[in-house]
């Protein structure tokens, strides 16, 4: 069933398109910067014969890898900055619950049974869980989400003792993509300013790859984070 949803964007004005992740984007923008610096130029052939090879900056410049990275670097650094100035931070209320954007994964297991004949036979059962998986590859790894869901923060209270800095204490449940809400009511404290950044969601960039869950085979019982 194909759905409709609301998701966050990030733009790279050179390049002139939208990604779904931060990390793509800048990725995309630091190229096509590169790029505007150093055109393509198409190789040329004659009677099947190459008497222009061409350019292009992936792999006509020395250590191309190593300049793609440090300009990401240097863009992640100027969007943070802006981003921080940008976005105010929102004031903390007891009583109040704030729902940030986060990652999902599917799990998988299975659950064992006896049966009348003394046979075991397995059920195999799936799940949402917050989190990514992560991927090796030569650029150090990395994390994909098959869904998308959020964290819901409900603030119990919130108090300074002293002259420490001051504390929240509150609630955290998991919203899943199907929409069901799960997890434990232990309370749990943190700093005004960690609260703060926690309501800005998964704190490492991922990449999207959707799926579902099939309804039938969702494990009512799930696990409590």
């Amino acid at each position: 069933m194909i759905k409709k949803v609301k998701a966050k964007t990030y733009y790279a004005p050179t390049r002139g398109r939208r990604y779904l992740t931060l990390r793509g984007a800048i990725s995309a923008e630091a190229g096509a910067i590169i790029k505007a610096r150093h055109p393509t130029e198409p190789s040329y052939e004659e009677y099947g014969r190459i008497i222009l090879p061409g350019f292009h900056w992936r792999y006509d410049i020395g250590r191309s890898d190593v300049l793609h990275r440090r300009l990401c670097r240097i863009i992640k650094a100027a969007y943070l900055t802006q981003d921080n100035q940008i976005t105010s931070s929102p004031d903390i209320e007891a009583g109040e619950t704030y729902e940030a954007v986060y990652p999902f994964v599917i799990t998988r297991w299975t659950i064992y049974s006896d049966g009348e004949n003394g046979e075991t036979t397995g059920e195999d059962i799936q799940s949402w869980r917050p989190g990514c998986h992560v991927y090796d590859n030569p650029d150090g790894g990395v994390s994909v989400a098959e869904g998308i869901g959020s964290c819901l923060f409900t603030v119990i209270s919130v108090h300074r003792p002293g002259n420490y800095p001051e504390r929240v204490f509150y609630t955290r449940k998991w919203k899943g993509p199907d929409g069901k809400v799960f997890g434990k009511n232990d309370l749990k404290i943190t700093t005004t300013g960690n609260f703060r950044r926690m309501l800005k969601g998964y704190r490492y960039d991922y990449d999207i790859e959707l799926k579902e869950v099939s309804a039938d085979s969702i494990y009512e019982e799930k696990i409590p984070f």
